[in-house]
C-alpha cells in the first residue's frame, strides 16, 4: 500500500522537478527572441537556478527537520508551482533571473525531502535504496518526454 501511495507521488514529483529544470533548454529559442536575451544573459539565467539551489539546500533541509517532511514538501511544491506559473508573465531579463533563482531555491529541498520521508517508512538499506531507485527513474523519464512536450508546445504556439 505504501509503495503505491508514496512512491508514485514521489515518482511524479521527480518527473516534474526535472522537466522544470531542463525545459529552459527547449524554450531557449522562443525565450531568447521574446526577451531579446544574449547568449551570456541566457547562460547567467540558466546558472542562477543552481545558485538558488546551492544557497537554499542546507536551510531547506534544516526547515525539513523542523517542520516535518510532509509539511515542508507541500510548502516547497506550492512555492515551486507559483514560481513556475510566474514564468508565463516574463517581460524582462531581471525577472528571468529572479524567477530562475527562486525556482532553484524552491526545488533545493525536494529530492532530499523525499529521501528523508522515505527513510521514515523503509527501515532496511535494501528497501530504502530499492524504493528510491523507482523514484529516480523519474529523472530519466523526464528527459525522454521533455522534448516531445516542448515540440507539442511549439506547434501549439505556432497556431
Amino acid at each position: 500500500k505504501l509503495d503505491t501511495f508514496l512512491l508514485w507521488k514521489f515518482f511524479l514529483l521527480t518527473v516534474l522537478c526535472y522537466l522544470d529544470r531542463t525545459n529552459l533548454a527547449f524554450a531557449a529559442l522562443q525565450l531568447n527572441a521574446s526577451l531579446n536575451l544574449t547568449g551570456t544573459e541566457y547562460g547567467i539565467g540558466s546558472g542562477i537556478f543552481f545558485l538558488g539551489y546551492t544557497l537554499f539546500f542546507i536551510p531547506s533541509n534544516l526547515a525539513l527537520m523542523r517542520f516535518g517532511a510532509r509539511k515542508w514538501l507541500a510548502f516547497l511544491v506550492i512555492i515551486w508551482g507559483i514560481v513556475a506559473a510566474l514564468f508565463a508573465t516574463l517581460k524582462s531579463v531581471p525577472q528571468f533571473y529572479v524567477l530562475r533563482f527562486f525556482l532553484g531555491a524552491a526545488e533545493s529541498g525536494t529530492l532530499p525531502g523525499m529521501w528523508y520521508h522515505l527513510s521514515l517508512f523503509y527501515s532496511g538499506k535494501n528497501e530504502l535504496t530499492a524504493s528510491w531507485s523507482w523514484v529516480l527513474v523519474g529523472i530519466a523519464l523526464s528527459q525522454v518526454i521533455g522534448g516531445p512536450i516542448a515540440a507539442g508546445d511549439c506547434m501549439l504556439s505556432a497556431l
